[in-house]
């Protein structure tokens, strides 16, 4: 029998000095996976996507999420003891990884896919996430919540995409269009295909609102620069 865990007061704790791979159960192909746990090699299923990291005949160490749409056969074929059944209808699975699994950082695999929705509350978990490190990959792109200040060392002419998840201003260098002045908004202005001018990017911000995107193949860059960047201070729920 899995531990089931109703109140997120009494979530466990489970705790790794290295990246961890979060796989949700949307469209993904063996490679995305592969890339991802070349970074953050400790594999977590979030539901269903437990029965998907199997299709690539791999193990995830832990599988945690309602299990609504996680079949009773792996259920039953899966060590009870890394099953970890939260209840709340109120929160994606992905939201209760990320309130059980603690890291240096993470890369959610699975979770963008081909739902809109699904992607919308990906990103929403980026920002109740502030203070975690968080990149969520698909085929394309890497996604990532932009730090109090980042600097990124990108080749010229790169695309870099910011998306404002409410009213923010920021300052930036080394963009086609600087955003110095910008009153972005997610019903006004946003910060779709600026372009890099120089190769070292500095963009800075006073909220945790803002996503940045970017192609997949920037994905170790973007590693090391949120690694090397302070993070945000985590609100309490």
């Amino acid at each position: 029998m899995s531990e089931s865990i109703k109140s997120p007061k009494n979530y466990p704790s489970i705790a790794y000095a290295e990246g961890v791979t979060i796989v949700g159960g949307g469209s993904l192909t063996e490679r995305e996976l592969s890339q991802a746990m070349q970074f953050a090699p400790r594999l977590i299923g979030a539901d269903s996507g437990g029965q998907l990291i199997g299709a690539f005949n791999k193990v995830p160490e832990y599988v945690i999420g309602d299990f609504d749409s996680t079949s009773e056969e792996f259920l039953d074929t899966f060590p009870s003891d890394r099953q970890i059944k939260i209840w709340d209808q109120d929160r994606t699975d992905l939201n209760k990884c990320l309130s059980v699994v603690n890291a240096p950082y993470y890369i959610g695999v699975g979770v963008l896919g081909d739902r809109i929705d699904h992607a919308l509350g990906a990103f929403n978990n980026l920002l109740q996430f502030a203070h975690k490190h968080i990149l969520l990959l698909n085929e394309v792109h890497v996604c990532f919540l932009v730090p109090p200040k980042l600097c990124l060392q990108l080749p010229l002419d790169t695309t870099i995409s910011l998306f404002p998840f409410g009213a923010i201003t920021g300052k930036s260098s080394g963009l086609k269009w600087e955003i110095d002045s910008i009153a972005f908004a997610p019903c006004g202005m946003t910060g779709i295909s600026n372009m890099t001018i120089k190769k070292k990017v500095e963009l800075q911000f006073n909220q945790p609102i803002m996503i940045c995107i970017l192609a997949k193949e920037y994905l170790e860059t973007v590693l090391e620069s949120l690694q090397e960047a302070l993070q945000w201070p985590q609100v309490e729920p």
